[in-house]
C-alpha cells in the first residue's frame, strides 16, 4: 500500500514526522515552516493507512 507523504524541503537532513491516532500529516503544518527554516532539512510527513489522504483498508491487524 503506498502511503500519501507531504515532502517539504530539499536538504540533507531528513526528519519524519508521524501523527497519532486520529489525526493525519495536516497536524504538523504549523510547524513545518519553523522547521524548515532551522536549517538544510527535508521533511516527510506521511498519512498513515485510513487516515487523511491514504487508502483505507479492510484489516487492521498486526499480520496485515
Amino acid at each position: 500500500m503506498k502511503l500519501e507523504t507531504t515532502i517539504v524541503g530539499s536538504g540533507p537532513r531528513r526528519i519524519g514526522l508521524v501523527h497519532g491516532l486520529g489525526a493525519d500529516a495536516s497536524t504538523w503544518e504549523p510547524f513545518i515552516e519553523q522547521l524548515c527554516a532551522a536549517g538544510d532539512v527535508t521533511l516527510l510527513a506521511p498519512d498513515l493507512r485510513g487516515h487523511g489522504r491514504s487508502p483505507r483498508t479492510d484489516a487492521y491487524s498486526l499480520a496485515t
